[in-house]
């Protein structure tokens, strides 16, 4: 899953903690790197890489059904 809106990050990652599912964010430091991110909410340097949530294969599945409302709002 890409993450568009970094501002879901957090939310993303906190809803996948919750539930055991263990993750990684591609990207997730780049996108702030020299502060131009900070302040534009919800936006992303192309430059530095679009956030990519990774999950463990066998519960990509379950995964996708918690995040299906973050990923219908624009997330």
């Amino acid at each position: 899953m890409t993450i568009d809106d970094t501002t879901l990050i957090p939310v993303v990652k906190s809803v996948l903690q919750s539930v055991g599912i263990r993750h990684f964010v591609r990207n997730e430091g780049t996108h702030d790197l020299i502060g131009y991110m900070r302040f534009s909410p919800g936006a992303h340097n192309p430059l530095l890489g679009i956030p990519q949530l990774m999950v463990e294969p066998d519960r990509a599945r379950e995964a996708r059904e918690l995040l299906a409302e973050i990923e219908q709002t624009g997330g």
